[in-house]
């Protein structure tokens, strides 16, 4: 009797941490994600996705499937989430076109934090069976609360769906091929319901952004060494498997892209361009280590990726290789390390040979990165356990968790401005690469409303003013001078002269010593704002 009421202790224990834990995990997932709204809005939001997907909803309650092909992209998982968000609050709040600009927007974005949080979540899931259970756990708490990830799942856009889509393609696949099981997997049948799952994953993948192709020759190289043979290396090839896989991509195209209904070839066509657009420089420029450039480079990927991990996955980063190099990381182990390097690898080396380079086209390797530093975080903690009593890993999971919290409440809402504080933080990432998707501008937007003319004079801004207009109360004029306007107020914001946009008009007015307001973020000056006088001259 005694030890079956311990045994029903320990099990309840056990409950009680393992749903303990789940509900740790999905707050810190899920927050962070979708609470409070972030308060400015970016380039692509307001350039491209608010409109498109304004475009895709009509075209579906019209019937109207061609025009449900709004970019190449093709971005149509964002615009079904974000439409998705747009119904919901037609429910609540009425006509769409009445509903206040901050809600609207915070509805077209929600579903797109729900979507990376779930992943989070999956992930951990999928990784207690890849890796141990503390590797898994640390590993899905890095990856929930990355600032560039976090960031990036606030708002209306492609790269944080394709990195979750992307890292689900990649696990389940794993799953699916019998990484878990070493060897011995080999000689079994693939787990069909990942393998299917994996498949899904990857039509929502390459739906959402072109990138996604890169995971062909992955999940491929996957299939073929999990079912490598010595002696019968031919007959071993997992074709059926495959097969199976890539009829389901085709069967998630068909289901969630109306468009390729009507016309298939021309969809497709569409999409081609999108993948190839990735070859040609920016329209208007780069910016890399001080210099306006088109193409940054090799070292543009390094440098940007070290400037956005947390200190602590650097340092876990560093750990792993000691590890490696001094034989602390197990053979089983290894296997999946070695899947991870190979994904990693693949997807740097396909973004680096394109000449369009920004900070977010890498996203979707940082939850790989967070996986492992994991690895080296935990074995770093092992070191040390004997001057910790035991609880060097528990200390790591605490320290860790409350070093990011602390993080994400510090930087918010503007998580897209963290910047590595080992580095320099902002300052130096402002004199190194592209920095500014928006924010600021909310702020540049609130100190002109509160000046005393703030509403009755132009504004001008020498590109993209449509990121400014929703904060003001005025004109935004789109001129790189200002000597033919009656303005009030002229905008310049940090990556348009990083970009040498309206670099020259900026100088004059410094030169003629007007009064300038500097909208300064975390190291970082996002927006100058000079007040010109009444007749301009």
């Amino acid at each position: 009797m005694g030890s079956s009421l311990h045994t029903k202790k320990e099990s309840y224990i056990s409950t009680w941490k393992a749903v303990s834990l789940l509900l740790l995990l999905t707050l810190f997932a899920l927050l962070p994600r979708i609470l409070p709204p972030t308060s400015f809005t970016t380039t692509d939001e307001a350039a491209h996705w608010t409109e498109r997907t304004a475009n895709f909803l009509t075209a579906l309650r019209e019937g109207d499937l061609v025009a449900t092909r709004q970019t190449y992209h093709p971005g149509v998982t964002t615009m079904w989430l974000a439409a998705t968000g747009q119904v919901v609050g037609e429910a609540i709040h009425g006509a769409w076109d009445r509903v206040p600009f901050s809600v609207s927007r915070a509805f077209m974005r929600m579903p797109s934090g729900i979507v990376a949080a779930l992943a989070v979540i999956a992930g951990y899931f999928m990784l207690r069976r890849l890796v141990s259970e503390q590797v898994a756990c640390l590993g899905a708490l890095l990856w929930a609360t990355e600032p560039f990830l976090v960031a990036h799942a606030r708002v209306m856009q492609t790269d944080s769906l394709l990195t979750s889509f992307m890292m689900m393609t990649l696990l389940t696949a794993l799953l699916a091929f019998r990484i878990d099981e070493g060897p011995a997997g080999r000689d079994l049948p693939p787990r069909w319901g990942m393998l299917l799952g994996s498949g899904i994953m990857t039509g929502l993948a390459t739906l959402t952004k072109s990138p996604a192709l890169a995971l062909l020759p992955i999940v491929g190289i996957i299939a073929f060494m999990s079912g490598r043979n010595a002696t019968q290396f031919v007959r071993s090839v997992p074709i059926a498997p495959l097969l199976l896989w890539s009829l389901m991509i085709i069967f998630t195209w068909l289901i969630f892209y109306p468009a390729i209904w009507i016309e298939p070839l021309a969809t497709i066509h569409l999409f081609s361009i999108g993948a190839a657009s990735g070859t040609l420089d920016h329209e208007i420029g780069n910016f890399f280590l001080g210099q306006t450039v088109g193409d940054p480079g090799p070292l543009f990927y390094p440098v940007a990726i070290a400037l956005r991990l947390t200190p602590w996955s650097m340092l876990g980063l560093g750990l792993l290789l000691i590890a490696l190099v001094r034989g602390g990381i197990s053979q089983a182990q290894r296997g999946v390390l070695l899947y991870l390097g190979l994904y990693l690898s693949f997807f740097m080396l396909a973004m680096t040979l394109g000449s369009k380079k920004l900070d977010r086209y890498v996203l979707p390797i940082f939850p790989v990165l967070a996986i492992l530093s994991a690895f080296g975080l935990l074995w770093g903690a092992k070191a040390v356990s004997r001057w910790l009593s035991g609880y060097s890993k528990m200390i790591v999971l605490g320290v860790i968790a409350i070093l990011s919290i602390f993080n994400l409440f510090y930087y918010h809402p503007y998580h897209l401005a963290y910047y590595n504080p080992l580095l320099g933080g902002g300052v130096v990432a402002a004199r190194t690469i592209l920095v500014g998707w928006g924010e600021g501008l909310d702020q540049a937007g609130a100190y002109i409303r509160a000046q005393p003319d703030g509403c009755d004079r132009p504004i001008t801004m020498p590109i993209a003013t449509f990121l400014l207009e929703p904060f003001v109360c005025s004109d935004v004029i789109l001129d790189t001078s200002t000597h033919s306007q009656q303005a009030g107020y002229a905008v310049f914001y940090i990556n348009q002269l990083q970009r040498d946009i309206g670099r020259q008009e900026y100088n004059r007015l410094v030169a003629q010593g007007l009064p300038k307001h500097t909208i300064h973020l975390y190291g970082i000056d996002y927006v100058y704002i000079f007040t010109l006088s009444s007749n301009n001259e």
